[in-house]
């Protein structure tokens, strides 16, 4: 078995094709995020992008695309806006990962989304949480009885507002797949609004990520199609979703909405509407990513296992970290990890002056 590191330029014809064959041998490798459009797309935008290429023989049996930053820590494949990451490979293939990130010439590789059932990284695991989704292959009807059975009110509650904003406002339109520049824009400006709002910081403002957004958007192909779905009240756009989609899922990732209609819940009935799309045409799954949100709890069908962690060579990057690590778990830790920080920089006066 060999190593080899490439760059997004790198990736030819042969290589292409291979990555999605090894994609296509595994389901749970599903998702756009594994897509080789994903990686182009975010590569196209940063210039921190590598590829590690795992070899046997003459043939590419394993993908792992990641960033490298100059502390040669790698990150996961497009950093916050990956809800799923990982090595693209047949599931029995087996690596020593430690050979891995050497080749790599990476000291470190973290990870907060990994696919748990990627035995290579078990014993690097730190947290395992679950990422929901809803499998609506059965069609919409059959979905929304049983999520009334179980209890959920939700598609109740939904058709109550959305015949109140049809009073008042215009009769609802869904486009599951806008291609107007325009709707993409809108999409961008009321997340912003909603980042703003919230008090937490707008990811949207990053010029990469707000290029990777648009690459993504224009891409189409059976691995990776960009998708602005919109939902209108009249004439008047009230709220938007853009996302990426494969064969097999449809990911809900940038949803957001106007704010004058949000007594409407506004964001709720465009999710309704794409999983009333979804199986017609549309992946017959859609992902919603981790997070415990009620709406989630309510809508799912199942749970995929992810992980966070990290692959730690030994040096003292590792010893810092483990010491952290363990100070965290300590009783008045930030005060623990201050003195810690002054006693390795020297800078602790004696506590007799």
């Amino acid at each position: 078995m060999r190593f080899r590191v490439v760059k997004v330029s790198d990736l030819d014809a042969g290589l292409l094709a291979r990555w999605k064959s090894l994609q296509s041998r595994d389901p749970a490798l599903g998702s756009p995020f594994f897509a080789p459009e994903f990686t182009v797309a975010v590569g196209n935008a940063r210039d921190d992008v590598e590829i590690a290429l795992i070899e046997e023989g003459a043939a590419v049996v394993g993908i792992l695309p990641f960033h490298c930053g100059l502390d040669r820590i790698g990150r996961a494949i497009g950093l916050h806006l990956s809800d799923f990451h990982g090595l693209i490979a047949d599931p029995q293939l087996e690596i020593h990962v430690p050979d891995l990130l050497r080749a790599c010439r990476l000291v470190a590789w973290d990870f907060d989304h990994l696919l748990a059932n990627q035995t290579a990284f078990s014993r690097y695991h730190r947290v395992t949480e679950t990422s929901p989704f809803a499998d609506v292959s059965n069609g919409f009807e059959s979905y929304v009885a049983a999520k009334k059975t179980s209890g959920t009110q939700i598609f109740s509650q939904c058709g109550t507002k959305e015949r109140r904003l049809s009073r008042d406002v215009g009769p609802l339109r869904f486009d599951v797949d806008s291609h107007a520049r325009q709707d993409f824009e809108t999409v961008l400006k009321w997340k912003s609004a909603q980042y703003n709002v919230s008090g937490v910081d707008d990811v949207l403002a990053a010029d990469w990520i707000r290029r990777t957004l648009q690459n993504l958007a224009a891409c189409r192909s059976a691995e990776l199609t960009g998708c602005v779905s919109m939902l209108y009240a009249g004439d008047k756009p009230v709220a938007g979703h853009l996302g990426i989609a494969s064969q097999g899922a449809w990911h809900y990732w940038f949803p957001a909405y106007d704010r004058d209609f949000a007594k409407y819940s506004t964001g709720l009935s465009l999710l309704v509407q794409m999983l009333k799309s979804a199986g017609a045409g549309r992946p017959s799954v859609i992902d919603f990513g981790k997070g415990d949100q009620r709406y989630k709890e309510q809508l799912k069908t199942g749970d995929r296992v992810i992980a966070s962690g990290s692959v730690e060579l030994a040096g003292p990057l590792r010893f810092r970290r483990t010491v952290r690590r363990l100070i965290a778990g300590v009783p008045g830790s930030r005060e623990l990890r201050d003195f810690v920080k002054r006693q390795v920089h020297g800078r602790v006066a004696s506590p007799h002056k």
